[in-house]
């Protein structure tokens, strides 16, 4: 009886972390994209409330979206791979043999890709941005395992 209590304790750990570091990530991702009209204001007949034209206000938006904005973007999913990769990283480290930070880079490119592909952004642009969310959460992941390894 201890012992299937000490592997379901263990999978629930796992299962929790790497909701943690998705949740984390949704969160900064979230935060910093609100700020994202503020600082390029979208175009004066983008409505959000109105589903038919969303997506094609958000394609003329992102069309008109200087290049500094592109790398708001991209700075944005960094910080939330990194963020993801940390907080998973720091509740449990692996799941079997798979590094938890791998299965977060892997979800995030999968889920940004829903959102990414439909709004036509550029080619290199979606290239830079879903190629980033592997090794930003294996940087922050390692950065853990660092501060842990200096901590103990």
């Amino acid at each position: 009886m201890y012992i299937i209590s000490f592997v379901y304790n263990l999978m629930l750990k796992k299962i929790l972390s790497v909701l943690a570091g998705l949740t984390t990530a949704t969160v900064v991702v979230s935060l910093l994209e609100l700020a994202l009209p503020h600082i390029y204001p979208p175009p004066p007949e983008f409505d959000p409330a109105v589903k038919a034209q969303t997506v094609e206000s958000m394609r003329q938006w992102i069309s008109m979206m200087p290049l500094s904005a592109y790398f708001y973007v991209i700075v944005t999913y960094a910080l939330a791979a990194f963020a993801g990769g940390s907080i998973a990283t720091l509740i449990s480290p692996t799941w079997g043999r798979v590094p938890l930070w791998l299965i977060i880079g892997i979800a995030l490119m999968i889920t940004e890709s829903f959102d990414i592909i439909p709004y036509g952004y550029p080619v290199w642009f979606t290239c830079v941005s879903m190629l980033s969310y592997i090794p930003l959460a294996y940087i922050g992941s390692k950065t853990v395992l660092k501060k842990k390894l200096e901590i103990a």
